[in-house]
């Protein structure tokens, strides 16, 4: 399966077991869903760099690419929620963002954020890691292959894409 054509690719073991056991054991808060900025973090920016090195080898990513920002969420029985189709738009800014065609200013947990114009977008690239078991029978993600070819959508236009779409 290609990334260029299907928007997404899967890289069993692209971080090793112990960073992985350390990233779960170390990354969350107790009774915190999810944490922003994580990249001042030094194990996720050792991680950032070895997923990096994975995917320039796997021929999916430039090896002069920067990591713009690292997220983690932690749901669990206690703290779960449903996410909508959405596409990934929004991007942290050290600054309020003022240029032209970067839109929908805002500030999450006092961090600025805008969405970048299109052909931004299209040069950047989202990876998900995950540091527990995942399957189809516990919601870890679902992708709607070949819908980035769309360009940004409507939030109201994407369920009808994704039914198209797979």
């Amino acid at each position: 399966m290609k990334l260029e054509d299907q928007g997404y690719s899967i890289l069993p073991g692209a971080v090793p077991g112990e960073i992985l056991n350390l990233l779960r054991d170390t990354l969350f808060r107790d009774g915190c869903a999810g944490e922003r900025c994580l990249l001042d973090e030094p194990l996720v920016r050792q991680t950032a760099i070895i997923l990096k090195q994975n995917l320039s080898a796997a021929g999916h990513l430039a090896a002069s690419a920067v990591a713009i920002q690292a997220i983690a969420f932690n749901k669990s029985a206690a703290a779960n929620w449903k996410v909508a189709w959405h596409q990934d738009l929004m991007f942290p800014f050290r600054h309020q963002v003022t240029s032209e065609n970067f839109d929908l200013p805002t500030v999450k947990q006092g961090i600025n954020f805008a969405r970048p114009p299109e052909f931004i977008l299209q040069r950047l690239l989202a990876v998900r890691l995950h540091l527990d078991d995942c399957d189809a029978t516990n919601g870890p993600l679902r992708i709607s292959p070949g819908t980035h070819h769309m360009g940004i959508l409507k939030s109201a236009e994407i369920p009808g894409f994704v039914a198209k779409n797979g």
